[in-house]
């Protein structure tokens, strides 16, 4: 599992949530980090906060700097085939998780969220993707 945040309070709540039950957590501070440890680790899993993010040098990336985070999305689903839950604090909810879902994502939570939502949601992803265990 790898959690993409900047927030230590976040990662350190939802990494304790995950190891509680069993899963191996990695962390990044941010989207330049999180590919590349995606590409290291496989997770099957990334929660991803959505940020934006300076150019990871993705093969699809003809952006030479900044990118938003649908097109980290996108270059994080050229690289990888892992689940994607993204978690965000948005005030246009309706607009982010529609394009977070059209840019790959698996599934969208507004932050902050419920232990047990968060952990249903992970297994549901985990299943989709044929990812059933820790």
């Amino acid at each position: 599992m790898l959690v993409v945040n900047r927030n230590e309070g976040t990662v350190a709540w939802l990494k304790g949530c995950l190891e509680t039950v069993g899963f191996r957590v990695v962390t990044a501070r941010d989207s330049v980090a999180g590919p590349a440890l995606a590409r290291r680790e496989l997770p099957a899993l990334i929660l991803l906060d959505l940020m934006p993010v300076v150019s990871t040098g993705c093969s699809s990336d003809e952006h030479g700097g900044e990118m938003n985070d649908c097109e980290f999305l996108h270059c994080l689903r050229d690289t990888s085939a892992a689940g994607v839950i993204v978690l965000s604090r948005c005030d246009d909810v309706a607009s982010q998780v529609v394009a977070a879902l059209d840019s790959g994502a698996d599934d969208y939570l507004t932050w902050p969220c419920g232990r047990l939502e968060l952990l249903a949601r992970v297994r549901a992803v985990l299943r989709r993707t044929g990812h059933d265990s820790a």
